[in-house]
């Protein structure tokens, strides 16, 4: 077991920085174990800087580049409209802005009485 204390306002930023995504809250954490490991002192904020960093990282490699190779260029196109966007809308404006055909099951249950 390791004696490396980590104050508690530092253990909420770590925590934070994962928005709650399972494999980031286990990646912070291995990240923040391997830190713990190399040293005799109780974890820094750069410690946290640098966990998350790498977490972030290995999850963009792991995850989302690995979700993103087998997607089509329409698809990728569609993503990229989304990522745009400044907040919640309905699927059907996000395709219509990546130029894509509007399709009738592309309503949220939330506006599914709206004429499509």
């Amino acid at each position: 077991m390791l004696d490396h204390p980590i104050n508690h306002v530092l253990l909420l930023k770590a925590a934070e920085a994962t928005g709650g995504y399972p494999f980031l809250i286990q990646l912070v954490g291995y990240h923040l174990w391997q830190v713990a490991e190399s040293t005799n002192r109780p974890l820094e904020a750069e410690d946290v800087r640098v966990a998350v960093a790498a977490a972030r990282r290995r999850n963009t490699r792991m995850v989302i580049e690995a979700a993103l190779a087998s997607a089509s260029p329409k698809d990728l196109e569609f993503l990229k409209a989304m990522a745009e966007d400044d907040g919640p809308q309905r699927l059907r404006t996000s395709a219509n802005g990546s130029g894509m055909p509007a399709t009738p099951w592309a309503t949220t249950a939330q506006d599914s009485s709206t004429p499509a």
